[in-house]
């Protein structure tokens, strides 16, 4: 596990055995567009029933389309933001990325993703770029991101049982998830319904 997962852990770890939890804000509007991967259909399956079994523990839960943010943007310039990615993507291919382990944060439960090439790199770097040419970076300009994840649950209000999610995680810490195929990347718009975020495609741009 990469030293940020780690940090990450020790600081989520700290803050659910002490009822010190970060609530996230839940319902559509709350979240800003983003540009995500689109993991596979295999990947998503085996998650929402990863997240299933954790959202028992933490009671107070809300789940998510299983996705791997590549940058947020602003709420506008909707023009901007698909010609900027069609330019990012063009002639990238596939990303893959392996999951091994999962990890608390002080506001969710995340799997822990990892780039087997310079493919993801490359596309937030192409990215960032298309942006920037356009004006368009402002909502995460001199923002570096530095992991690839995917939340698998998102923290509602404290959580039910500190304790027992504590040791669930404990015991996926290095478990295996397999390596997942991303062949489009979405701008997305976010909603909420029945305690789970959904991911709206305003535009996909394949990777292929």
């Amino acid at each position: 596990m990469i030293d940020r997962y780690q940090e990450l852990w020790r600081q989520g770890r700290r803050a659910v055995l002490r009822g010190d939890v970060d609530v996230q804000p839940f319902g559509t509007g709350c979240w800003p567009l983003s540009v995500a991967l689109r993991l596979d259909p295999p990947t998503r399956a085996r998650f929402a029933d990863l997240a299933a079994e954790a959202a028992a523990l933490v009671g107070d839960a809300y789940l998510f389309d299983h996705h791997v943010t590549v940058r947020a943007v602003d709420d506008g310039g909707l023009a901007l933001y698909e010609s900027a990615l069609r330019e990012a993507t063009a002639g990238l291919g596939p990303v893959r990325l392996r999951f091994d382990g999962v990890v608390l944060t002080r506001s969710n439960l995340m799997a822990c993703g990892y780039p087997v090439d310079d493919t993801a790199s490359r596309l937030r770097a192409r990215l960032a770029e298309a942006l920037a040419a356009r004006g368009a970076d402002g909502l995460e300009r001199g923002r570096s991101r530095d992991i690839w994840h995917t939340t698998l649950v998102g923290f509602g209000g404290p959580v039910a049982d500190p304790r027992g999610l504590v040791e669930w995680v404990t015991d996926r810490l290095d478990q295996p998830f397999g390596t997942a195929r991303c062949d489009v990347a979405d701008l997305n718009r976010w909603t909420a319904a029945e305690r789970q975020q959904h991911a709206i495609p305003i535009f996909s741009a394949p990777l292929g």
